[in-house]
C-alpha cells in the first residue's frame, strides 16, 4: 500500500490538462512504472510560478510529485521537461493525431499498473510526429500496436478457431466479437446469429497491410505503406470496430482524426 504523501519520481508524458482553480491545474500524465498519474500544479498560472514554461501537451518531463492515495489526485511538487518535442507546434497533423492518441492513452491506461508498453510506444509514437506529418496510416499503425500493448491484438495470421490459412487472393471474414479472421467452414458452422454479428469483409491486400503493421514496431513502417481509398476505407471500419468491442473506445475523438487526416496538406518531413 502507497503510504500518503510518498516521495515519487518518473519521467512521464503530459497527456492532457485542464484548469482546476484560479491559480491552480492539473495535469494527466503517462509514466512506465505507474501508468497513469494525475497532479495538481499549484499556482501554475501565478505570473511568477516556477512551473511556467515547464510543461505542455506531448511534453516529456521528468516529474516529481507527492502521493496521495486518498483520492487519487496526486501534489506535483516539481518537473522539467525532458523532450519539448517543437515539431508538433510546426504541425496541425501531428498534433491533430497526438492529441488522439493522448485520448486512447487517458481511457485504457490505469493507474498504479505498469505501463511499460504503452509508455514506450507513447514515446516512439510522439518522437516520429516531431519529425515527421502524421498520416491515417500512422494512425491505424498506433491503434494495432496499442491493441498490442493491451494484450487485445486482433488475430490476423489464420482462422481463429481452426486455423486454416487464406488464399491470398481472396476476401476474408473478420469477426470482430472473435477477435479474428473466420474461414468459411467456421462461418457455415457457427450459428445464424454468430454467423452475421460483428462480421466484416476485407480484401487480402488490405489484410496484408495490416499485418505487415502489425509485426511492424517501427512508425516508419506506416509512414512510408501507400495505401488505395478502398484499404484505408476497410481498415479504418476494421479496427473502429475493434477498438469499440474490445476496448469500449467510442470518443469522437477518432472521428474527428480521421476526417482531418484525410485533407492532403502536409509539411516536408525534416
Amino acid at each position: 500500500m502507497i503510504r500518503e504523501n510518498t516521495f515519487s519520481r518518473a519521467p512521464a508524458i503530459a497527456l492532457r490538462t485542464h484548469q482546476y482553480s484560479q491559480t491552480s491545474n492539473v495535469i494527466t500524465w503517462l509514466t512506465a512504472d505507474r501508468g497513469k498519474v494525475a497532479t495538481i500544479v499549484k499556482g501554475a498560472y501565478r505570473p511568477k510560478s516556477e512551473f511556467l514554461g515547464q510543461h505542455d501537451l506531448f511534453y516529456t518531463c521528468e516529474l516529481i510529485y507527492y502521493s496521495k492515495e486518498r483520492n487519487g489526485l496526486h501534489v506535483a511538487k516539481e518537473f522539467s521537461p525532458l523532450k519539448t518535442r517543437p515539431g508538433m507546434r510546426d504541425s496541425w497533423r501531428s498534433a491533430t493525431l497526438a492529441s488522439y492518441i493522448s485520448c486512447l492513452l487517458c481511457d485504457a491506461a490505469q493507474q498504479d499498473q505498469h505501463s511499460h508498453e504503452l509508455y514506450d510506444l507513447a514515446e516512439m509514437a510522439f518522437d516520429f510526429l516531431d519529425q515527421h506529418d502524421a498520416s491515417l496510416q500512422l494512425l491505424f499503425w498506433f491503434e494495432l500496436q496499442f491493441l498490442a500493448g493491451l494484450g487485445v491484438a486482433p488475430h490476423l495470421a489464420n482462422c481463429y478457431r481452426c486455423g486454416t490459412k487464406f488464399e491470398s487472393n481472396k476476401p476474408v471474414s473478420f469477426s470482430v466479437a472473435d477477435g479474428g479472421l473466420r474461414c468459411s467452414s467456421c462461418m457455415t458452422s457457427a450459428s445464424p446469429t454468430a454467423r452475421g454479428s460483428s462480421l466484416t469483409s476485407i480484401q487480402p491486400d488490405s489484410l496484408a497491410v495490416l499485418r505487415n503493421w502489425q509485426n511492424g514496431q517501427n512508425p516508419r513502417l506506416a509512414h512510408n505503406t501507400k495505401c488505395s481509398a478502398i484499404q484505408i476505407g476497410e481498415i479504418s471500419t476494421l479496427l473502429k470496430s475493434f477498438l469499440d468491442f474490445h476496448v469500449d473506445f467510442q470518443h469522437e475523438s477518432r472521428d474527428i482524426a480521421v476526417k482531418l487526416l484525410r485533407s492532403k496538406n502536409k509539411r516536408k518531413s525534416k
